[in-house]
């Protein structure tokens, strides 16, 4: 008697998870899209991540999350390599956080939206961070 098909067992299911994460990353950072990458990957990553987590497997969404972040960060430093100005248009705010990055890095600045820069900023958007993933 065969097994009941379960798509987190499939192979695909993680490929096209990839497919999806390199298309939402590395396209609208290319294109310096700076609406579309947060919005595009919070809505395929929800997706992806609620398809094992209503049948109460932790596993598989937590191996796809692994592979976001890894191909995430791929795709970003490709592009930020390959094409720097259309990477600080992608992120909001992306030449002035470069530019406190470079000056905290360099001239000891405080660092870019930090704690100690801005803490009243930080801990506000921290809990809500945290009290959204909850």
């Amino acid at each position: 008697m065969p097994r009941p098909y379960q798509l987190t067992a499939d192979p695909l299911y993680y490929v096209m998870g990839a497919i999806f994460a390199l298309l939402t990353t590395a396209l609208p950072a290319a294109f310096g899209l700076s609406r579309f990458l947060p919005l595009g990957q919070a809505i395929v990553l929800t997706i992806f991540i609620a398809l094992p987590l209503r049948k109460g497997l932790v596993r598989p969404a937590a191996l796809m999350l692994g592979l976001w972040l890894v191909l995430q960060l791929a795709a970003i430093s490709a592009v930020a390599w390959l094409a720097p100005n259309q990477a600080e248009r992608a992120i909001a705010g992306g030449f002035e956080l470069r530019t406190g990055l470079l000056a905290w890095l360099f001239a000891g600045a405080p660092l870019p939206r930090s704690l100690v820069e801005q803490p009243l900023a930080f801990l506000v958007e921290l809990a809500g961070v945290t009290l959204g993933s909850l």
